[in-house]
């Protein structure tokens, strides 16, 4: 019997809800992990209803379909009545079991994901070891543990109000977790209390090198890389930025127009640039476009022009600095914009510091890939290990995390979880740090029209980036780790919800590489 497929499909409502699928953020599979190869779930779901299903023959049977699949591929659609009732008529279809989907090559597994969804067995297979642990993350422990709950954990039950409790964890040694104490928590509900956990720890930790100034706590810290110029008379320290501006917004209805810019002031006494932060008063107000050009840069302060050639070389030979620009606080009114303080500065040194003091395991001294591997353009400027894409802070602040995170499966283990739950927490959480690795290096750049720090990836290469963004890890805002964990958390939920009626998978990964490293 011929598939439904393989006679029609609804094509143009399929593709609107996959290019819709693009704007939508919570709970996605997508905020997850991020995958060079991400496909729309509207796409697998429906492609895999009209592969499942049996074609009825019939034009206005088959046109019944094709409206249930239409209407089951728009995102917050896809966990209807009418998708169960399709899952039915599938088994049917199949001698009244479920059929067996194979994905050799599953990568974030969407199709298994969708698959799983209308009650299939699944076998998601991928050679990756990051795509094991993204289908060990989307598939297997939400199917595993889809309507279970386990007693959150005391810091958790002492005050439901709170994420979490304590600041470090001797407060929890003297509590003991049993499987009848109360307030009994889903995996969505574990990922929150144990993000909070970590994160709470890592503010005790990691605090003091995010001051807050004037009470207005740092969103992210703006920062140039520097050559000294190319004239020996002048030798100043030379600011690389693109751009001048630091928030570009147009009026919106009765919302002002928010522009704020960077100002450079020449200091050739002590050979180095001062900045001013000021608003502009119209976008055509500020005529200058920074010190980076399509072929090179010009020194501020002689007006020297350098090749792009001289700015390679000169950071090969280690002499790549970076100064700060700007600190972006939160206010009551929104973000706004200040000069680096000298606790700023201060700060930064004292991270720099305690990074230097970090055992050699806790440091990613790993050589990148050869130069123009995927991409990868950053060596041509001098970076060889891994580290290398990370300020001292951020590298600190990754360690610190990472580092907590394992204290918390230990934690987990001390107070009783079952291993497939202190397991999968775990996983989600070291997710949480991927994420936020992603949105601290010095690759990331300082969106001025939204206002948001970009991430690593905004595509899949690594290109050189002259004016960066590094973010408060362990701020409540804008690519911090507490956004990380609602990001990943809301998956979590949405995952376990789709997956409560499916039956068990199994998910194999052929690598040379070891997954559980």
């Amino acid at each position: 019997m011929r598939r439904l497929i393989e006679e029609a499909f609804p094509l143009q409502e399929v593709s609107a809800a996959s290019r819709h699928e693009k704007s939508v953020r919570h709970g996605h599979i997508s905020t997850l992990h991020i995958w060079p190869a991400r496909r729309p779930l509207a796409a697998c779901r429906a492609a895999l209803l009209a592969a499942l299903l049996s074609d009825p023959g019939d034009p206005d049977r088959r046109q019944q379909y094709l409206n249930r699949i239409a209407a089951l591929a728009p995102w917050g659609k896809e966990s209807g009545g009418d998708l169960q009732a399709l899952a039915r008529e599938i088994r049917a279809a199949h001698g009244g079991r479920a059929p067996r989907v194979l994905d050799p090559f599953a990568g974030g597994g969407a199709i298994p994901f969708e698959a799983m969804r209308l009650g299939c067995e699944v076998l998601a297979n991928d050679y990756n070891p990051v795509a094991w642990f993204l289908l060990k993350c989307t598939l297997d422990y939400p199917n595993r543990l889809a309507g279970q709950r386990w007693p959150l954990p005391p810091f958790a039950q002492a005050d439901p109000g709170r994420s979490a409790r304590p600041r470090g964890s001797e407060r929890m040694q003297s509590l003991a977790l049993r499987q009848d104490s109360p307030m009994p928590g889903d995996l969505e509900a574990q990922v929150r209390a144990w993000g909070a956990w970590v994160l709470e720890q890592a503010r005790a930790e990691l605090g003091a090198y995010y001051p807050d100034v004037e009470g207005h706590p740092a969103v992210a810290y703006l920062w140039a890389r520097t050559i000294p110029c190319q004239d020996p008379v002048c030798n100043a320290e030379v600011p690389l930025l693109r751009t001048l501006w630091l928030c570009k917004k147009p009026q919106k209805g009765k919302t002002p127009a928010k522009l704020r810019a960077l100002r450079m002031i020449p200091d050739r006494e002590h050979r180095r640039v001062r900045f001013e932060i000021y608003a502009p008063e119209s976008t055509t107000d500020l005529k200058d476009r920074g010190t980076m050009g399509r072929t090179g840069v010009t020194c501020p302060c002689c007006e020297a022009f350098m090749k792009d050639d001289y700015v390679a070389i000169t950071a090969r030979c280690g002499h790549l600095g970076a100064v700060m620009t700007c600190v972006v606080v939160d206010t009551p009114q929104g973000k706004e914009y200040r000069a680096p303080s000298s606790a700023d500065e201060s700060a930064g040194q004292a991270a720099g510091t305690a990074m230097a003091a970090l055992p050699a395991s806790e440091v990613p001294d790993e050589p990148l890939p050869p130069a123009g591997t995927l991409g990868f353009r950053v060596q041509r400027y001098g970076f060889g290990q891994w580290r290398d894409l990370f300020t001292p802070r951020q590298l600190l602040a990754m360690a610190t995390f990472v580092r907590l995170t394992r204290q918390a499966r230990v934690e987990m283990e001390r107070l009783g979880y079952a291993p497939e739950w202190s397991e999968a927490v775990t996983a989600y959480l070291a997710a949480t740090v991927d994420r936020l690795a992603d949105y601290n290096s010095s690759i990331g750049m300082w969106g001025i029209g939204r206002e948001t720090i970009a991430h690593t990836f905004t595509r899949f290469a690594l290109p050189m980036t002259w004016d960066f963004a590094e973010t408060n890890s362990v701020g409540d805002t804008t690519g911090g780790f507490s956004g990380a964990v609602g990001w990943v958390a809301k998956f979590t939920g949405h995952a376990t919800r789709g997956l409560g009626t499916a039956p068990p998978t199994s998910i194999t990964c052929k690598s040379s590489v070891n997954p559980g490293r």
